[in-house]
């Protein structure tokens, strides 16, 4: 939990729970690597299955909920800062950091945040 607590302290953006979880799969494989829960402009976390090790390096599809800027998903590299389980123990949840996103793919992000977030 300590690691947790410092990452958020470095957090530059608060990140906003969505109102519904979004699908995300590694580009190349289309595997399901798990749902978006929350969001900021910089960062996200991941509610998955499978432990997926902090420090790794993914390229990923956010399959978006509806068509935004005339897209149904938008690609990105992220990498994993932190991971502990979730409050269902059969769930892990994880913080990622975007570290390149394709073009429009910030102003998609912003529209999720707006449309879909709430601010705790």
């Amino acid at each position: 939990m300590e690691g947790k607590l410092i990452n958020q302290e470095k957090r530059k953006h608060k990140r906003a729970p969505l109102h519904f979880y979004i699908k995300i799969s590694e580009t190349s494989s289309q595997k399901h690597l798990g749902y978006m829960i929350d969001a900021s402009d910089e960062d996200f976390k991941l509610l998955s299955e499978e432990q997926i090790p902090t420090g790794t390096e993914l390229v990923c599809t956010l399959h978006l909920p509806d068509v935004i800027v005339g897209k149904e998903e938008i690609s990105f590299k992220a990498k994993s800062c932190w991971i502990g389980k979730d409050v269902n123990p059969d769930y892990y949840a994880s913080g990622y950091h975007i570290d390149e996103i394709e073009p429009d793919g910030e102003t998609v992000i912003s529209l999720i945040i707006h449309h879909y977030g709430h601010q705790v």
